[in-house]
């Protein structure tokens, strides 16, 4: 009987341990996007690189055919930093915001939406300036670390328990902080013999 009760507990073990899904952890860049009067879409991604490429003329095509043209509303969740994008209709010209930094700039140019193309083209330009200038401005870039220090929840300076602030802080404890050091002065001894 025991034996019996055993084996079908494994079974159901490993039934359950086959049947689960994969577990997959959540992605630190979240874009939600709007196209024209569509439903808004999330997606998740693993840099920020891939977040504003996403947001490609050609990428949107596959899910809102009008993207090369219509109003493009783009939300960027930056590890707890909300950044906007948004491409006005028939326009090549990107609104960039961050509002928790006060940070607004434009890209891009105006595009002709008679001329084939042109506002695909224009916004593409957009994009590459926006990626230049993330990756080639230091003042900007200081910026957002300080901000991700301060807002991010899974900043890896500040933002969460294993940190490099949190691991400095708790090695600094450790090393100050001994046994002789906690004892009470009493008794005729001191902390330090």
């Amino acid at each position: 009987m025991h034996g019996s009760m055993l084996r079908h507990c494994a079974v159901a073990g490993l039934a359950v341990v086959m049947l689960a899904g994969p577990v997959h952890a959540k992605k630190p860049f979240i874009v939600g996007v709007q196209v024209g009067s569509s439903n808004p879409e999330n997606q998740g991604f693993s840099s920020v690189g891939d977040s504003i490429d996403s947001l490609d003329p050609d990428a949107l095509a596959t899910r809102f055919p009008t993207a090369a043209f219509d109003f493009v509303d783009a939300d960027l969740d930056f590890r707890g930093i909300d950044i906007g994008m948004t491409f006005g209709q028939g326009t090549g010209l990107l609104d960039f915001n961050v509002a928790q930094l006060g940070f607004q700039q434009t890209f891009g140019r105006s595009c002709d939406p008679v001329l084939p193309g042109d506002c695909r083209l224009a916004r593409k330009q957009a994009l590459r300036e926006v990626r230049d200038f993330l990756e080639t401005n230091p003042q900007f870039l200081k910026r957002m670390l300080t901000a991700l220090a301060r807002f991010s929840p899974i900043d890896p300076l500040a933002g969460n328990p294993d940190s490099l602030f949190s691991r400095s802080s708790r090695a600094d404890f450790q090393q100050g902080f001994t046994h002789k050091v906690s004892q009470i002065w009493g008794c005729n001894t001191t902390a330090f013999n």
